[in-house]
């Protein structure tokens, strides 16, 4: 018997339903349907394909890259593609295997700096006047977020930083479809708000839109700065709170899927880092 087959099978598998999602992702069209046209098929297996590819590459980095980092560089990149499936991803990894909960907590924290990121850059191409507003809060959130990862790696002895065992990461996918349907109704919910209120339901709005994506507002704030329907102090009020409420229901989300040993970690970091940027934002 090939007992080597056997041994990659699960990764036979997982690339199977892999390419089942990429298929629906690049054949469902890139339009919305139903109320407010806001559930789009393309961005739903999109979301779903990135979830759980993040699962897939970073049980290859801990199998045939490094044990230490390979969880971390997963989180980092895949924060980049969608922090919210990273944070979901790196708590299921931390639950499959306590060796990894250090190193999947700093991957989940670095995850978020790509939001921070995501904000500046959006914010740069779409409304420079605001992205002038934003650069220093915005920039401090992610120079505390590197810090905290830092101190988590260094001072954190509750788990183990030695080798972990070739684990075969989870690739839970009905979680990761609940999750999608899950975020598909805040969309519809947020657009509807964005579309009936305009900018008298901005913040309302900006609540909802950031429980799936805290950067997703930022076109519409942009569109309402140039239609002078809005100014730049409530557009920076409605994009911290877009990002505060993302990172609440992130919080929560590391409860659900990596419990409370993983949420404690992640959840002083997002914490310290909202304090951060709310901080300079208001009193600079």
């Amino acid at each position: 018997m090939n007992y080597k087959f056997l041994k990659t099978t699960p990764y036979i598998q997982q690339v199977a339903i892999l390419l089942i999602c990429a298929l629906g992702w690049q054949i469902f069209p890139d339009k919305g349907f139903g109320p407010y046209l806001a559930i789009n098929p393309h961005d739903i297996f999109e979301f779903i394909f990135i979830a759980l590819a993040i699962s897939f590459f970073a049980s290859l980095f801990i199998r045939f890259v490094d044990d230490r980092y390979g969880v971390i560089f997963a989180g980092f990149l895949g924060g980049f593609a969608s922090s919210t499936a990273t944070i979901h991803q790196m708590g299921e990894i931390s639950k499959a295997d306590h060796e990894l909960l250090q190193l999947a907590s700093i991957g989940a924290l670095l995850s978020n700096v790509a939001t921070l990121v995501q904000i500046l850059i959006l914010t740069h191409l779409l409304a420079n006047n605001l992205f002038l507003v934003l650069i220093l809060p915005v920039s401090f959130g992610v120079a505390l977020l590197f810090a905290t990862a830092l101190l988590i790696y260094t001072f954190d002895q509750n788990t183990s930083t030695g080798k972990t065992q070739k684990v075969n990461l989870p690739f839970n996918y009905g979680s990761t479809f609940a999750l999608g349907l899950m975020l598909l109704g805040v969309t519809v919910i947020s657009t509807g708000l964005n579309l009936e209120y305009g900018s008298s339901g901005l913040i309302l709005s900006a609540i909802f839109s950031g429980l799936a994506d805290a950067h997703s507002i930022i076109a519409s704030i942009a569109n309402m700065l140039k239609s002078q329907a809005l100014d730049l102090y409530d557009a920076k009020m409605a994009v911290l709170t877009a990002f505060t409420s993302n990172s609440l229901f992130k919080l929560a989300l590391a409860i659900k899927s990596g419990g409370a040993p993983f949420a404690k970690r992640i959840g002083f970091a997002i914490a310290l880092c909202n304090l951060g940027v709310w901080a300079l934002a208001v009193f600079l």
